[in-house]
């Protein structure tokens, strides 16, 4: 036996016992009705694929309806953990949390064994549906399930990782065709309804800060921006952390963290020397947004107007529109 297979064996050997693992973790959830949490998971899943069920998404809890009529049914998985309450949240968490078994790198153990053993591990594409459902299920039980925003919060920072390049998975999976690859990165409906469900159980703005002041503070602007944008946000110390996301490398992140700025002018004036640099961005949709920004805000002093002069000259038309309109309504006009 050579090296690599070697280490594809004793991959797979680890792999088996967090298998196992997983199995005694079930084994201890909490029960209803003869079921276990992760039983009633994977029930709540079935839901999904009925032939005679029409599933609606929008925000909130997800509606059952009658396939022929129309006519809204009971969702009795979801009443089940509604009756089970705080007692099904970890559980739930667990079910949310990312891990090995979600990477690239067990992608690339499985791509190299047999595909009747590959059958014996846990399935990527099974967990990441999993994931989505425990969301949308705390999503629904709401500020009961505040224990879980912490698992929540590390499911929507575990996306800004880039990962590495796509992986064949056709044989892993059994089948000849190429499918996209799995990451611990979610798809854009998995993370607006992560955001949504974050936002949900907090509440308010008073209960989102201490979460987009840690998220901010770890370096996780993108989901800062996300959050702010969807649960609101106030105070001079979040403000802070939007005018630090303008160091992020991503022009969308800079972007939304300047609108979010703008929709608070009375703050500008405390991050000034941010909005004052971003005027300056490469990326022309967040010069133009800093100019408004500007504009917005009561910040008149010499540098703003020096800044905004040396704007009208920007080679974006918009950027150079706001900052002649901002200099004209000045107290002191140049």
């Amino acid at each position: 036996m050579n090296r690599s297979h070697r280490f594809v064996w004793v991959t797979a050997a680890a792999i088996g016992f967090g298998v196992i693992s997983g199995l005694v973790w079930t084994q201890r959830e909490p029960r209803f009705e003869g079921r276990s949490v992760s039983e009633w998971l994977d029930a709540y899943a079935v839901a999904d694929e009925r032939p005679t069920t029409s599933v609606l998404r929008v925000t909130g809890p997800r509606q059952l309806r009658d396939a022929q009529t129309l006519r809204p049914l009971k969702d009795l998985e979801l009443e089940a953990f509604v009756s089970m309450g705080t007692a099904a949240v970890p559980a739930l968490a667990r079910h949310v949390r990312t891990g090995f078994f979600d990477s690239d790198r067990y992608l690339k153990v499985l791509a190299k064994l047999p595909p009747r053993a590959v059958e014996l591990f846990p399935s990527p594409w099974r967990r990441a549906t999993r994931r989505y459902h425990a969301t949308e299920i705390l999503l629904s039980l709401g500020p009961a399930a505040k224990s879980a925003v912490p698992a929540l919060v590390g499911g929507l920072t575990s996306t800004n990782s880039s990962g590495s390049g796509p992986i064949p998975m056709g044989v892993a999976i059994g089948t000849t065709v190429p499918l996209r690859p799995f990451r611990p990165q979610l798809l854009l409906f998995e993370r607006e309804r992560l955001v949504e469900a974050v936002c949900t159980i907090c509440g308010d703005r008073q209960g989102l800060e201490p979460v987009l002041l840690d998220i901010g503070r770890r370096g996780h602007f993108r989901t800062l921006v996300d959050l702010a944008a969807a649960g609101g946000w106030q105070g001079p110390e979040v403000a802070g952390l939007l005018a630090a996301a303008q160091n992020d490398p991503d022009p969308e992140v800079r972007a939304a963290a300047m609108r979010l700025l703008e929709s608070a002018p009375n703050l500008v004036p405390r991050v000034l020397n941010s909005v004052l640099s971003a005027l300056k961005d490469p990326d022309e949709t967040v010069r133009w947004l800093a100019a408004r920004t500007i504009e917005a805000s009561s910040a008149r002093e010499s540098e703003v107007i020096a800044a905004l002069q040396m704007a009208t000259n920007d080679s974006n038309a918009m950027v150079r529109t706001v900052t002649r309109r901002t200099l004209e309504k000045s107290p002191n006009p140049p």
